[in-house]
């Protein structure tokens, strides 16, 4: 057995054929300080975030070392003997025994139970299929006394010595050199694969427990890969697992978002996905993958993940509906009102400069009735003209409470969406005062965030909409964070320069159309900018 180098492909050659070792399981092999942790001298490796088209530049033989380099930068010098070695091992397979492979789902899992002639009884050998058929098997009323864990392993294999010894004890300690002995959450892994050789069989052995709650997770690797490998058949190589392994991102096939930014997400449990950007979803991706993919997939995903589904059973969404709870009357519709309160309303809407045309063109109106009088109401409309929303303002000065609003999901809502053209440039104000004064494809915020879990964000980035951020000037660290935001889908963001005012609402029409075309660009350095002033006036947020 050697290891040989040809055109920088590193090749294995057994005495009777040659094959090429994959870039891939050699850079996984690479080691050095700056890859493991300074405090445990643990190797710090995360395969996930490894770029799958990793290529070897350059690799020559010196003496008994293999001098290499990869494309993303990485250099390593490999002893020739233990590649082979390690490249050549073999795992002895017991073809009588079928690997079973599995998943949440599995139930009913044989335990079994210790007793005096256990080592010699069917039991044992019971055991020992359905470890192999599994991965893994639970023992219960073992002994504790004497380490008796080492007896057991011994009567399974010879019991491998590491630098913990043949055994060592788990628990909770102060300043800790591993993080086993933390009471930190340990995601799904496998330990030292670092090791040559690697662990073949570990025992885990609960000798006292000493408080409540806490569990264990076993993972079938060969599943979770196989069901990977899928996915990646149907929306794309480029891929990223969550931290804690349950959910998986691609670019979606909806919108086609996510080549920088992955946002269709799919949870490897449930198999709920849901596309961060254009909103599209499902209790599974099967229907996503049938429009978007082939029929093929889809009709393997139900046999792959063992769902049963049929074509039929396409969900509907649900639609809150909304109406107002009293009788409401435009208010442009009434000439010379007898009403007090209705005069009122028509006062104060004058006093804050909405002319009879803004009545019309907003229908804003009250409601008539006793409990909600002296309200102004601006009610949105969504793309159908269905009404989908309302804001009622107390006309009165000490008027409690101040606003009294739909009792809907506002994330789901973009105020008055019937009137705006998404392929032009959108004004986004705070309040909707703000809003009628503009005059402009304009709306407003229900509430003072914007983020991906709102539909108006959603709808920006589905149709690259520029967009201005005309928010009040207490709003301005959140106006930059809504920028960046949305920059980071290359949605252009221009900052709207208040110039002393408090709102927009406190500005003329011609004052905000003016601010508007020398409105600028956002970028990093005019975010930079904003936190130097910030500091420098001696206030932080």
């Amino acid at each position: 057995m050697k290891i040989e180098v040809s055109q920088n492909k590193v090749l294995f050659n057994n005495g009777y054929s040659t094959q090429e070792i994959h870039p891939f399981w050699l850079r996984e092999r690479v080691d050095g300080e700056e890859f493991l942790d300074k405090g445990t001298q643990q190797r710090l490796f995360d395969p996930s975030v490894m770029d799958s088209e990793i290529v070897i530049e350059k690799a020559i033989i010196k003496e008994d070392f293999l001098e290499i380099n990869f494309n993303d930068g990485v250099s390593s010098k490999l002893n020739i003997d233990k590649i082979a070695s390690e490249f050549s091992n073999k795992d002895t397979v017991i073809k009588s025994i079928n690997k079973i492979k599995w998943d949440s789902k599995l139930k009913n899992i044989k335990n079994f139970n210790f007793n005096n002639n256990f080592f010699e009884s069917k039991e044992m050998h019971d055991l020992l299929v359905s470890f192999y058929e599994y991965g893994f098997v639970i023992i219960k009323n073992v002994p504790t006394e004497n380490n008796f864990i080492v007896n057991f392993a011994n009567s399974i294999g010879s019991v491998r010595r590491t630098n913990f010894g043949e055994h060592f004890n788990v628990r909770s300690k102060l300043n800790p050199n591993d993080l086993a002995y933390t009471t930190l959450h340990l995601s799904p892994h496998t330990d030292n694969p670092y090791r040559n050789p690697v662990p073949c069989i570990q025992i885990l052995h609960c000798i006292e427990n000493e408080v409540s709650g806490g569990f264990s997770t076993l993972v079938d690797g060969y599943t979770v890969t196989e069901k990977l490998e899928y996915l990646k058949g149907c929306f794309g190589e480029n891929y990223q697992l969550s931290r804690s392994g349950d959910n998986v991102a691609f670019q979606c096939p909806a919108c086609g978002r996510g080549t920088e930014k992955l946002k269709f997400s799919i949870c490897l449990e449930t198999f709920m996905c849901h596309c961060w950007v254009c909103d599209i979803k499902g209790k599974t991706p099967y229907f996503i993958i049938k429009k978007y993919c082939d029929s093929d997939r889809a009709e393997r995903f139900k046999r792959m993940f063992k769902i049963r589904i049929n074509d039929e059973d396409v969900d509907e969404p649900i639609v809150d509906v909304v109406r107002f709870p009293n009788k409401f009357k435009m208010l442009a519709t009434i000439k010379n009102p007898r009403d007090p309160d209705l005069r009122d309303c028509l006062r104060y809407l004058k006093s804050r400069g909405v002319t009879e045309e803004l009545l019309w063109r907003h229908k804003i109106g009250t409601f008539v009735g006793r409990r909600l009088t002296r309200r102004v109401v601006f009610p949105s409309f969504d793309s159908k003209g269905i009404l989908n929303y309302y804001v009622s303002r107390t006309i009165d000065g000490n008027g409690f409470p101040k606003y009294l609003n739909c009792k809907a999901d506002k994330t789901s809502i973009v105020f008055d969406e019937a009137k705006i053209d998404w392929k032009k440039e959108l004004m986004i104000v705070e309040g909707v005062f703000d809003m009628i004064k503009c005059g402009l494809n304009t709306t407003c915020l229900l509430g003072s965030s914007l983020n991906e879990k709102h539909k108006l964000f959603h709808m920006i980035v589905k149709n690259k909409t520029p967009v201005i951020l005309a928010l009040d000037a207490d709003m301005l660290s959140k106006t930059y964070r809504i920028a960046k935001e949305l920059s980071s889908y290359d949605v252009q963001v221009k900052i709207f320069d208040l110039g002393g005012y408090q709102d927009i609402g406190s500005m003329s029409s011609e004052i905000v159309r003016q601010k508007c075309k020398s409105a600028p660009i956002y970028s990093s350095e005019s975010r930079l900018h904003h936190l130097i002033g910030t500091i420098s006036s001696g206030s932080l947020f």
